[in-house]
């Protein structure tokens, strides 16, 4: 998302369920207008051990007065992050490190519930983090556009907080126009339209297409171009980011064609329509191993996600560049 959006960074860490980054503050506002899987968004002030000793000295190390102001509100709160609950006690914690912040910051005021700053710190095995929130992201607007919501349901669409990542991860910005040449419900296409992108979408089945027309009107997102067509004959000619997830499984069809010989048959279709260095965003079973045509159309694999979903289906999220 840094990169579409045109941000340098630098990724320091990555910890389950957290990434610390160094890249411009600015860079809030698209985070949380486009990201569906982070939680919260902090400026960074401690990183220590995860022993309780260890976190306590260092939080009262901080000048909190630098901070808040007299008379700010404030409440800490504190996650963890694959820890048992019996192996941390977040609770004493967070009363700790709001003693240590009162004891620094000249009449501040803890309020649990509107306060004007919110201090949230996380757990890791070996590890505590402590920073200052500047933004938090709901679940709820990928919840209320959920599949069995929208007014054409079909069982294989996909829940729109991965739709949307995939939309990210295909390095998509604002006002340039995103393919999705398996569109189905239309899943894709909404939330790619959701952050200000043209959509064009096609798939073999003109009832998906019709129910991917309906589920976008329902948002009022009626600009895009929608055909009927096999996704190995595209009738489009150029696009600058594909997003898809392809037909497999017995609640998808693929009109007799086996999805792997699908899929290779596809990218030969994509590879002129895509600029170089423009990306292909696609899940798949991961059993499906795609690499030799994708070198074979000219794209090569910059990124492979792997997304449990149930026992017998685990995605692999495959990020291609076009070279």
């Amino acid at each position: 998302m840094l990169e579409a959006e045109s941000y340098p960074y630098h990724v320091i860490q990555k910890l389950p369920s957290i990434l610390r980054l160094e890249t411009d503050p600015k860079c809030i506002e698209s985070i949380v207008s486009r990201c569906s899987l982070t939680r919260a968004v902090c400026t960074e002030l401690l990183s220590t051990s995860l022993e309780e000793e260890a976190i306590l000295k260092a939080a009262r190390s901080l000048d909190f007065s630098e901070i808040l102001k007299p008379g700010d509100t404030f409440q800490v709160r504190i996650t963890r992050k694959r820890i048992r609950k019996e192996a941390f006690d977040t609770l004493k914690l967070e009363r700790e490190i709001g003693e240590a912040i009162l004891s620094r910051a000249e009449r501040a005021h803890v309020d649990l519930r509107q306060p004007e700053t919110t201090f949230l710190g996380a757990a890791t095995r070996d590890r505590f983090f402590l920073g200052i929130q500047r933004a938090e992201i709901h679940a709820k607007p990928y919840i209320a556009r959920s599949p069995r919501k929208r007014r054409f349901f079909h069982p294989s669409m996909m829940q729109p907080k991965y739709a949307r990542c995939m939309v990210n991860m295909s390095r998509i910005r604002r006002g340039e126009l995103l393919l999705d040449p398996f569109c189905g419900g239309g899943g894709i296409l909404t939330e790619a339209a959701l952050i200000g992108c043209l959509t064009a979408g096609s798939d073999i089945d003109r009832r998906m297409i019709k129910g991917c027309a309906a589920n976008m009107k329902q948002l009022r997102l009626e600009e895009s171009h929608l055909a009927v067509a096999d996704a190995r004959k595209l009738p489009f000619n150029r696009a600058d980011a594909v997003t898809t997830d392809p037909p497999y499984g017995r609640l998808s069809s693929t009109k007799g064609e086996e999805t792997k010989a699908l899929v290779e048959s596809s990218l030969e279709s994509l590879s002129p329509i895509l600029s170089k260095g423009r990306y292909i965003c696609i899940a798949l079973p991961s059993d499906i191993d795609i690499q030799e045509a994708a070198e074979r159309n000219s794209f090569k694999t910059v990124e492979r996600h792997l997304v449990y979903v149930h026992r017998s289906l685990t995605r692999a999220i495959t990020v291609l560049q076009r070279v």
